[in-house]
């Protein structure tokens, strides 16, 4: 049963600790469920701390469907691991609203 009164698109989404590298079958449906709940004033917030390489996956994915800015990233020196000083990302991804650029030699 949905819950009454809340119906899509919502203003704003929330996503924190779902992107796993074990879990990377799930991208295209947490993908799917992310656009099936936006509309194009929505944004989705994603807080995110890379893990694996694998991840790399969703980012793929989530470019042909979302526009993706970097909104801030601070280093969590409790989660750091050699060689990595990315810290904890917050993003932000809106639906596009024209079709992603090809793919390409970059310049």
């Amino acid at each position: 049963r949905k819950p009454r009164g809340l119906k899509p698109p919502y203003d704003v989404v929330l996503l924190s600790d779902c992107i796993c590298h074990d879990e990377n079958f799930v991208f295209r449906p947490l993908l799917k469920t992310l656009k099936d709940v936006s509309g194009p004033a929505s944004e989705i917030l994603v807080s995110y701390k890379r893990r694996s390489p694998t991840e790399d996956k969703f980012w793929t994915l989530a470019e042909e469907v979302f526009d993706i800015a970097l909104v801030e990233c601070e280093e969590v020196p409790s989660l750091a691991r050699d060689g990595d000083d990315l810290g904890v990302g917050l993003y932000r991804l809106r639906l596009r609203q024209s079709p992603p650029p090809p793919a390409g030699p970059s310049p």
